[in-house]
């Protein structure tokens, strides 16, 4: 489906120069809004870890409320050498998506969550910043464990809004395609919270001026505080960039769903009263397990009514009952994916589908 829009105007620094340029003209913005399924395996690229991410991409076929699949793109695997790009990784995922009859929601990958900054030349799978950015120093060590790209390093950060031009140029009037989306802002390395918002608004500026037929998503689940979280939103939501975040329903209350990350967007309640979510699109996640009480009614229920989600992207824990995230680590078999009773056959039910699918109101 798509959508003719008007294409405006853009007051852009993403280049790092102050000049302003304007988006190209676009026939039509596409809207595939429903249930998206994402792979529970790492995103390597080996032909290992893609069969193993395709035998679970299997599981969707057939099963028509499951519009899409969501995966992850590593930087560091596709950007070979500085401007040099190989797209056979990606390339191989968007066609086996498609094969399956599905939509791809593409998102980069600049960090992972174990280990540290390593020495270039480096030949680990977990590339999240390629080798010429090891050897610049655009990778740090996250405040909570892991390592990735540092936003706060502006010749970073202007690497990385290359490599969102180019994935722009290769996918955006791609009809498979039907999302984009960022890493979370809240992994990052020991940075100046002004710095982080700074950098991080040069990545908003890049994802209007490039994807201007596809739905983007900044998934700004948390930038330091209430108040540089919320001044990210409203500078997306200016943008018409879609807000997310891999957490449709954390340990608490609504009014704090997503880290407070939901209401500093401008949901409402305690931190706001500027509502985005039927002005630009919403892409929450169900990507672990918070709490082992959830069930897939009470995430599906958050996600319609409080996020009032166009595309929620769910797990598929293939063949495990998976553990809650955190102590006491209880196994909670409600989210096993491809079981009888299971997630699965949860969001192919009509009655569970996505109730948000009408085009926001800012396109």
């Amino acid at each position: 489906m798509t959508k003719t829009v008007t294409s405006k105007s853009f007051a852009l620094n993403a280049w790092g120069d102050g000049t302003r340029r304007s988006a190209p003209e676009v026939s039509g913005r596409k809207w595939y809004p429903g249930h998206y399924a994402r792979t529970n395996q790492q995103p390597y690229a080996t032909t290992a870890y893609l069969n193993a991410r395709k035998a679970e991409y299997d599981t969707t076929e057939g099963y028509d409320e499951i519009v899409g699949i969501a995966f992850a793109v590593p930087w560091g695997t596709v950007e070979t050498s500085e401007g040099v790009y190989d797209w056979t990784y990606v390339d191989a995922e968007i066609d086996y998506i498609d094969s399956l009859g599905k939509k791809a929601f593409v998102q980069i990958r600049t960090e992972g969550y174990g280990g540290s900054v390593p020495s270039a030349p480096y030949s680990g799978l977990d590339k999240w910043v390629p080798n010429y950015g090891l050897t610049a120093g655009y990778a740090g060590n996250r405040t909570d464990g892991g390592w990735g790209a540092d936003y706060a390093d502006a010749d970073c950060v202007t690497r990385i809004i290359a490599f969102i031009e180019a994935l722009a140029d290769r996918y955006d009037s791609d009809p498979r395609v039907a999302a984009f989306g960022t890493t979370e802002t809240s992994t990052i390395v020991t940075v100046a919270e002004s710095t982080a918002l700074a950098q991080w608004k040069r990545i908003v500026d890049a994802l209007e001026a490039y994807w201007v037929q596809t739905p983007t998503f900044l998934y700004n689940n948390y930038l330091y505080s209430i108040a540089s979280t919320k001044s990210l939103s409203d500078y997306a939501a200016a943008a018409l960039v879609g807000l997310g975040g891999p957490d449709i329903y954390t340990y608490d209350s609504p009014d704090n769903c997503s880290w407070g990350a939901s209401i500093a967007r401008g949901a409402g309640g305690s931190f706001g009263s500027t509502d985005y979510r039927t002005v630009v699109p919403q892409s929450f996640e169900m990507q672990v397990i918070r709490n082992s009480s959830l069930t897939p009614t009470a995430i599906n229920t958050r996600a319609n009514d409080d996020h009032k989600n166009n595309f929620t992207v769910w797990t598929m824990y293939v063949g495990t009952d998976p553990a809650e995230y955190g102590p006491p680590y209880a196994t909670v078999s409600a989210f096993r994916w491809e079981s009888g009773g299971g997630v699965r056959q949860f969001v192919n039910d009509p009655d569970n589908a996505v109730a948000n699918t009408d085009y926001p109101s800012g396109y």
